[in-house]
C-alpha cells in the first residue's frame, strides 16, 4: 500500500476540425476543440478519469463535481492512505479548496502572480538582492512563506513562495502555491 495518492488535475484542448457539437474556440489555446477535466495518478501518470467539456470552458468550470466522485471512491477504499492533489492556477479556486479541505485531502495549487503577493514576498527579493549584489552569483534562489486571503476566500490560508533570479537576467521569477499542508 502507498503512503500517499497524489491526484493531478488538469485540462488540455482536444483539436476538433469540422462541426461537431460542442466544439469551440478556445482563447487561451487559440484553437478550436474541446477542453476536457482530467484527473491523473501523480505517481504513476494513469489517467484515473476524464469528463468531456466544450471548448469555450474555463480550467475549473465543473471541478468539485467531477473530482468528488473521486475523492468519494478513495475515501472510502483506502481511508487510511492520504490524499494529496495538485493543480495549476486555472484550478485556483475557494471551492476547490473547500471541497480538499472537508474531505481531508491535502493540496497544492499553483496561484497566478499578482502585486499583493509579490510584495508580500518582498522580504526574498531582500535577501536575493543581498546575494547577487555584485555579481556574487549569477543565479540564487529563495524560499518563503506567508498567510494570505485573497478577496473571495472567506479566510486565510497558507502560500508557499519561491523567488528566482535566472542566469543572465536582471529581473526575478516568482512562483506562489496555496497549500493546506503544514
Amino acid at each position: 500500500m502507498p503512503e500517499a495518492i497524489i491526484l493531478d488535475l488538469d485540462s488540455t484542448l482536444l483539436n476538433a476540425y469540422g462541426k461537431q457539437e460542442g466544439r469551440a474556440f478556445n482563447f487561451h489555446y487559440q484553437s478550436n476543440g474541446y477542453h476536457p477535466l482530467v484527473c491523473y495518478d501523480g505517481i504513476t501518470g494513469d489517467l484515473i478519469k476524464i469528463q468531456l467539456r466544450d471548448g469555450t470552458q474555463y480550467s475549473s468550470t465543473g471541478v468539485v463535481d467531477f473530482l468528488q466522485p473521486i475523492l468519494d471512491e478513495y475515501l472510502e477504499d483506502f481511508p487510511e492512505i492520504k490524499l494529496l492533489l495538485r493543480g495549476d492556477s486555472g484550478f485556483a479556486t475557494p471551492s476547490l479548496y473547500k471541497q480538499c479541505e472537508e474531505n481531508g485531502t491535502g493540496y497544492v495549487i499553483r496561484l497566478k502572480e499578482n502585486a499583493v503577493l509579490r510584495d508580500k514576498a518582498s522580504y526574498l527579493v531582500d535577501e536575493l538582492d543581498e546575494i547577487t549584489k555584485n555579481n556574487k552569483v549569477d543565479y540564487a534562489v529563495a524560499y518563503g512563506e506567508f498567510i494570505y486571503q485573497a478577496g473571495p476566500w472567506p479566510y486565510e490560508r497558507r502560500v508557499v513562495c519561491k523567488v528566482e533570479k535566472p542566469e543572465n537576467q536582471m529581473t526575478y521569477m516568482y512562483t506562489f502555491i496555496v497549500t493546506n499542508m503544514e
